[in-house]
């Protein structure tokens, strides 16, 4: 069946979900007003547990992921005239208090920048097109044990420029995941395609 994670007079876009292993369900999207949200709702029900939580007022592009207890809610954000991909915390068994939001990386290429993640064996691993060094792929990874100390790995840097790309982590051998980034990159009228692959401790 189908069930309404969100009920609003205005229309939403860049809309993505998350649910936790107890059911609730973090919403995140672009709202016609140009403000980015998250909601906590319980799958089951579609009853919402906490109402719209605006993101701060620059945030666009945000996503959602399930990490062990928490909701990670990612985003693109101006800071000091500089892009950052940042994050916030919000408990699953406590979803009405969130945590400040924190960077990932403060040199994202714009407000549009191509990025992904993945969480498997209780790891996030993001892939962001980034503006340093005239253009590069960043890789990188968090557990929830990091999530206080805002200490996020950085990953190998692939020195390339994405217009979009995807992370996916091939998970089949087990205690051996490999990560995989592919990216496309419009240069005149040619789409180039690459892909890279990671170790899970972020190492060629």
């Amino acid at each position: 069946s189908t069930q309404s994670m969100v009920r609003r007079a205005t229309s939403q876009t860049t809309c993505d979900v998350a649910i936790a292993p107890n059911g609730l369900a973090c919403t995140t999207w672009l709202d016609a007003d140009t403000h980015s949200y998250y909601q906590i709702t319980d799958s089951d029900t579609g009853q919402v547990v906490v109402a719209a939580v605006q993101l701060p007022s620059t945030a666009t592009m945000p996503r959602v992921y399930a990490l062990g207890p928490y909701f990670i809610v990612t985003f693109l954000a101006t800071v000091s005239a500089a892009t950052h991909l940042q994050y916030i915390v919000v408990p699953v068994t406590n979803p009405s208090v969130p945590k400040t939001a924190a960077d990932i990386f403060a040199g994202a290429s714009s407000l549009t920048a191509a990025y992904d993640g993945m969480v498997v064996d209780n790891i996030l691993c993001i892939a962001l097109n980034c503006s340093d060094g005239g253009g590069a792929i960043r890789t990188f990874a968090m557990t929830s044990q990091y999530l206080y100390s805002h200490n996020i790995p950085t990953a190998n840097v692939t020195v390339a420029t994405a217009d979009v790309l995807t992370l996916t982590i091939d998970s089949s051998t087990v205690g051996f995941p490999i990560i995989w980034v592919s990216y496309s990159h419009l240069v005149s009228t040619t789409n180039t395609t690459s892909t890279f692959a990671l170790n899970f401790d972020l190492t060629t």
